[in-house]
């Protein structure tokens, strides 16, 4: 976190050098560059896709179990990556870490906007200010939400109150101390943001990269998912599908090629993207990664994501962002199968299945396709879960699933792997599911470090 701190204002000036343009710098001394002021300055902030507010953390991919690697390519990886595929006691060794530094850094820019909207001048109108407030409240909340499947232990109502959570930055002023609340204080903040920006954005956002009460929605399901308030995640999860509930049809890709997916900026692009966001690795292009030859091996005969999210050598290439960076974002894909889990989990099996099977149309085949059907609740759930490692491979959330899951024994995994002819596991409730936080930041900030 300290990283970025001592030079985000040097971010901020270059951000708006090249946000405002001439005009811009020829009316205003340089020195007032380091402070936006204005509306469009702070959506300059907000609106920093590719490089800091779209982006999102990868370690936990590479822990996850779904993709495995020889020895010889791990060796050359970089070390962040080859110890958390590991699953090493430590991950950093000394240095600072992206998944760490990033989000913070959004989470400063955010904080920024928030500040600098109490600033405005009253001319400036009411609803682009309140809009503005409402994204700077979602990105907040997803940077919270991202750092909490890493950084502080999984969610159970049981421990919420005794574990530690984030260092929950709610100001920009750098020089404040960071201190570690707890698990149910970091979820928290992270629904406190959510549920007042769903009521600050508009419907449906003009470009895909901006958050829209669609997205805030979708985020609050998938968080109340993971607080197991199943009839939140399920109430949550209709209100951003009322605003986007098209699925793309697999059988209309052309899974012959690198990237079959559309690309997400242009406006035949992939319909279900609510919000877009890149998990920052290029795993989707690097043919040092085969799939898990079990998770490869689940996707039955005319299955039409085993040809458009692999190659025929378990490559995955399948990606939402229809490039080489995974997709981190949200989609309608996932509200589908949050829909069917809740409605399992709530009792309404029957409609579970249905919900599932609409979705699992679109990836089969016509004459491949056949509807699951079970009359029990872990029936229902074995399938939907299933379906969701199989459709929402690397996008970071099966680390979160499993971390999630496993309390319940009828879900739980250990994960194994193999290297250097030593055996390796991670067992359900192992504390390596929570990473460490990076050494820099514990010799700067005191903050007490999670156990490994």
């Amino acid at each position: 976190m300290r990283t970025f701190f001592f030079i985000a204002y040097l971010l901020i000036t270059s951000l708006l050098v090249t946000s405002c343009g001439d005009n811009f710098l020829d009316e205003r001394p340089e020195k007032s560059l380091l402070v936006p002021t204005t509306l469009p300055e702070l959506q300059a902030l907000l609106d920093n896709a590719s490089d800091v507010m779209n982006q999102g953390p990868v370690l936990n991919q590479f822990s996850d179990g779904d993709f495995t690697i020889s020895d010889a390519d791990l060796d050359i990886q970089p070390v962040q990556i080859r110890n958390a595929y590991l699953w090493e006691k430590q991950i950093f060794n000394q240095e600072p870490s992206s998944d760490w530094d990033l989000p913070y850094q959004q989470i400063l820019y955010t904080n920024i906007v928030l500040e600098g909207i109490e600033k405005l001048p009253a001319s400036e109108p009411e609803k682009l200010r309140q809009q503005l407030r409402g994204a700077a409240l979602f990105f907040r909340a997803m940077a919270f939400y991202n750092l909490a499947q890493q950084f502080c232990a999984p969610f159970e109502q049981a421990t919420a109150d005794n574990l530690a959570g984030i260092p929950l930055r709610l100001t920009s002023n750098v020089t404040d101390v960071s201190v570690r609340g707890t698990v149910r204080q970091t979820y928290q903040q992270i629904l406190r943001d959510l549920l007042t920006a769903k009521d600050l954005l508009p419907a449906k956002a003009t470009v895909v990269t901006r958050p829209s009460a669609a997205a805030a929605q979708a985020l609050l399901a998938r968080v109340y998912l993971i607080m197991q308030d199943y009839n939140n995640a399920l109430a949550y999860a209709l209100a951003s599908l009322e605003n986007n509930a098209r699925l793309l049809d697999y059988n209309t890709l052309a899974d012959s090629l690198a990237n079959p997916f559309p690309l997400p900026y242009i406006s035949s692009g992939n319909p279900e993207i609510i919000f877009f966001s890149a998990l920052n690795t290029s795993l989707n292009s690097d043919p040092a990664y085969y799939a898990d030859s079990v998770l490869y091996d689940s996707y039955e005969e005319g299955d039409q994501r085993k040809t458009c999210f692999f190659t025929d050598q378990g490559n995955y290439k399948g990606s939402y962002t229809g490039g080489s960076f995974c997709f981190g974002g949200l989609a309608s894909d996932e509200l589908y199968l949050i829909k069917a889990e809740t409605l399992a989990r709530t009792g309404q099996i029957p409609q579970a299945m249905q919900v599932l099977n609409q979705l699992r149309r679109m990836r089969y085949a016509p004459k491949s396709f056949n509807p699951l059907s079970t009359e029990t609740e872990a029936g229902a759930l074995r399938a939907i879960l299933s379906e969701r490692r199989k459709q929402l491979i690397a996008r970071g959330l099966r680390w979160t699933d499993l971390r999630r899951l496993n309390p319940d024994s009828r879900f739980a995994m250990k994960l194994q792997r193999t290297y250097q002819a030593r055996a390796l596991e991670l067992k359900p409730g192992d504390n390596k599911y929570t990473f460490p936080i990076p050494e820099d930041e514990i010799a700067y900030s005191g903050i007490p470090q999670n156990p490994r």
